[in-house]
């Protein structure tokens, strides 16, 4: 009866020991993602921190670009053009 369970236990052991006992992945190909997540992260952190925001319509800051600008708006519209006379006039009362 031993001799039995001997055998059998031999029979199937065997191909047990035979599976790989190292991971599908490696350890390197496991971290490859993270390292992809964070270079993407970083990429994505440095174009918004390189980007440059226009002023919101409306505040101080927005009037001084738009006044700065006067003479590039002369040279697409012309001189006698009502907008740019109305842009003048903005600029002017408030003190650019």
């Amino acid at each position: 009866m031993n001799r039995i369970a001997v055998i059998a236990l031999a029979c199937l052991a065997t191909p047990a020991a035979a599976q790989d006992l190292a991971p599908a992945i490696s350890p390197s190909q496991a971290a490859e993602g993270a390292f992809h997540r964070s270079r993407m992260g970083a990429q994505a952190e440095a174009i918004r921190r390189h980007q440059r925001v226009a002023p919101r319509p409306g505040t101080p800051a927005f009037q001084r670009q738009a006044c700065a600008n006067r003479a590039r708006f002369r040279r697409e519209v012309g001189a006698d053009d009502p907008r740019l006379r109305k842009l003048e006039s903005l600029c002017s009362a408030a003190g650019y």
